[in-house]
């Protein structure tokens, strides 16, 4: 096995940072414990362009003209631009909705400023996320630093006219999808520019998981970017260490090549493994490993800085299973598929929102919400498609957001939403909606992973919007509730392990055991509630079925 001797300064893995920077990590690190901490050169770092004038910026590729006023980073944003500042190569890892982009417009304003000043010419970057992220992401971007942004798609004819603008003179940054890294032209070009102009400056990844498999021609592209083309690089990553060590390493080898030990010596120091089959089975020491890797890895939660969602609810909503749904689950390898429409698998059924108890309640549930704007996360575009017929049947307006649409669509779609043209909005997307106004989340699609959980919520809670949420969480009483409580366990564990944002199960589980008491009596004089009787009194979660009085207006 290969051994390396990483460098370690103050018990922690240092690469190829300088004592002095170190030193100034571990102040910032100690002072941004105060939840008002906060450092004034930054707070006043970005701008704030109005909607219309990103789309003008869009459209005319000018910002001339345009009004540029001044934005506001939160106090424990500036801690993050400062770390960024400091670490030069770093992985971020603010939890969802704690604004990690506008933290990197922050950093690309500072250090545009700090260039300039210098006569050092333009600051330049790159930053890289999904697909269906990057025109949500340049419009984020655009919006504030005050800076027409380049996109391409990677499609030859637009890789041909995108390197002919970048040979312009305008050249400030590139936001694109992790595909087009994989174009032969783009590369080329790419480099042909750098040879002329010297390295672009900064490479941004985002949702940066993608790089624990270092076997894909995407991954080399990457190494391709950071070794030869760029001099810094920043990876933005919510969950870094939820799925597994594996990829938080991955993303810090990244960052910092060979800073780490080798993996084989990092799974002796933090994996535990099962002896016999060799199978990972949690975590050593993890305040120690966040200890040891506090200078290549820094983020915080909500919960670290005291934001709580307040006067809110977490409700489990639960159904019954059809006889045929029972059924089906006996002959089909695809379960989640009956619990979210049984039709989906016996298309000799017509379908009826009867047939589907979730979707029954789910209808009723929305119904008791006074027309108030609805996020429904469902992860199957059939079921998406039965959701919308069924609410088109009782009046109730909705769309659909999914992989199918384009990002102009997507984007059509959102605004729409925001302006109220319609009440419902289905979607099987995880990240790059960012929907702070509405108050009602239901998880139509049931999953016990706190990680997705925790994505999916943060459509809606955003930094500045944490007031008066309420998630609904879809189970029917049989199966999905003995996972449910079985993920509680595991998220418990994983918040010993550092990560107190994986909570989300237990406090569905706590505070519907704690409202429910409360509702009953409403249920019987027509409040259009729904959620889970529980009896704790020996120790286990038990469940009611539904019972239609709950329903009953009287």
């Amino acid at each position: 096995m290969s051994v390396r001797s990483p460098n370690i300064y103050k018990d922690a893995f240092a690469g190829d940072l300088p004592e002095k920077r170190c030193d100034l990590l571990d102040k910032l690190i100690e002072d941004s414990k105060d939840p008002n901490y906060e450092d004034k050169r930054f707070t006043k770092t970005i701008v704030n362009i109005a909607d219309e004038d990103v789309e003008y910026i869009i459209k005319t590729k000018s910002t001339n003209g345009v009004s540029m006023p001044i934005g506001t980073l939160r106090p424990y944003q500036t801690a993050g631009v400062k770390y960024m500042v400091l670490s030069r190569n770093a992985l971020l890892t603010d939890a969802v909705g704690l604004g990690k982009t506008v933290q990197v417009a922050s950093l690309v304003n500072f250090l545009t400023s700090v260039k300039e000043s210098k006569g050092k010419g333009k600051f330049t970057f790159i930053y890289l996320t999904k697909l269906g992220l990057v025109e949500q992401t340049r419009r984020e971007l655009i919006k504030f630093t005050g800076k027409y942004l380049h996109t391409t798609s990677g499609k030859k004819d637009e890789v041909a006219s995108f390197l002919q603008e970048l040979n312009s003179d305008d050249f400030n940054g590139l936001v694109c999808s992790y595909s087009v890294t994989n174009s032969f032209d783009f590369m080329v070009g790419l480099n042909s520019w750098v040879s002329k102009h010297g390295k672009i400056d900064y490479l941004f990844i985002d949702e940066s998981s993608l790089l624990g498999n270092r076997r894909t021609d995407t991954y080399r592209a990457f190494v391709t970017l950071r070794d030869k083309l760029t001099k810094y690089r920043v990876l933005l990553n919510a969950t870094p260490i939820q799925k597994s060590l594996d990829t938080a390493y991955a993303q810090m080898d990244f960052t910092h090549p060979k800073a780490l030990p080798t993996k084989g010596q990092f799974d002796n120091l933090y994996v535990k493994k099962n002896y016999m089959t060799g199978k990972v089975t949690g975590h050593k020491d993890p305040a120690g490993f966040r200890k040891a890797t506090r200078y290549l890895m820094s983020g915080t939660t909500r919960n670290e800085l005291g934001i709580t969602i307040k006067n809110s609810t977490c409700q489990i909503v639960s159904y019954p299973l059809t006889d045929t749904q029972k059924k089906l689950l006996r002959t089909t390898s695809f379960p989640q598929y009956v619990f979210d429409d049984p039709t989906w698998v016996d298309s000799s059924l017509d379908f009826n929102e009867n047939n589907v108890p979730k979707l029954k309640v789910l209808l009723r549930l929305i119904a008791s919400l006074d027309e108030e704007q609805v996020l429904i996360y469902c992860k199957y575009k059939k079921a998406q498609d039965e959701i919308k017929e069924a609410l088109d049947d009782f009046d109730i307006t909705s769309e659909i957001i999914n992989g199918d649409d384009t990002s102009a669509e997507r984007h059509q779609k959102k605004t729409d939403f925001e302006e109220g043209q319609y009440q419902v909005l289905i979607t099987n997307l995880k990240e790059g909606l960012n929907l702070g106004f509405v108050n009602h989340l239901v998880y139509y699609s049931f999953s016990a992973d706190s990680s997705m959980m925790n994505q999916v919520e943060g459509r809606i809670i955003r930094t500045q919007n944490i007031l008066y949420k309420n998630l609904y969480l879809l189970v029917a009483n049989t199966n999905e509730y003995k996972v449910l409580e079985k993920a509680s366990s595991v998220a418990n564990m994983r918040k010993s392990h550092g990560n107190s944002d994986v909570s989300l199960l237990n406090t569905f589980l706590k505070q519907s055991s704690e409202l429910i008491d409360a509702y009953e009596d409403e249920f019987k004089v027509g409040y259009l509630k729904v959620g889970l009787k529980i009896n704790t009194g020996d120790g286990k979660i038990k469940t009611d079925m539904f019972k239609d009085i709950f329903w009953q207006v009287e």
